[in-house]
């Protein structure tokens, strides 16, 4: 808890040897974006998750999330420390879907735009694609002032 900034940054994307940040934007506008996206999609060929399918779900990511706080309490954290170290965020990547899918899912909002959703979301991937691209860039082939 202490460290959700470097966790959620990490979710998100620090590169190279967590030497490489991406611009500001894409921290900020990440979070917001998988959650419209959450929002706005709709069911699967008409099927709904159910209550107690949300329930299971949201009880598998809290076991991983205890899971990997565990390992690394385990294997990385000096004994006697008062907080768990060496936690990053992308250890969280593969429960963010479907954590995602516990909160959401079913169309909560019926917006008339859906059908430009695809859209949307393919010109804001491009974009985050090419800051990134432009940071490695920058990082490994500019030259340092």
């Amino acid at each position: 808890i202490l460290y959700w900034r470097g966790l959620a940054a990490s979710l998100v994307g620090i590169l190279g040897w967590i030497q490489i940040w991406l611009p500001v934007w894409v921290y900020r506008s990440y979070p917001l974006v998988l959650i419209a996206v959450a929002l706005i999609d709709g069911a699967v060929n008409g099927k709904t998750v159910k209550w107690y399918q949300r329930g299971w779900i949201a009880c598998l990511c809290v076991c991983v999330v205890i899971l990997v706080e565990l390992s690394m309490f385990l294997a990385w954290t000096k004994p006697g420390e008062t907080i768990v170290e060496g936690v990053q965020g992308r250890y969280f990547l593969p429960i963010l879907l479907p954590m995602l899918l516990a909160l959401f899912s079913n169309q909560r909002l019926k917006l008339p735009f859906h059908k430009v959703l695809p859209l949307a979301v393919s010109v804001y991937v491009f974009a985050v694609l090419t800051a990134t691209c432009w940071a490695v860039y920058a990082r490994y082939f500019m030259p340092v002032p």
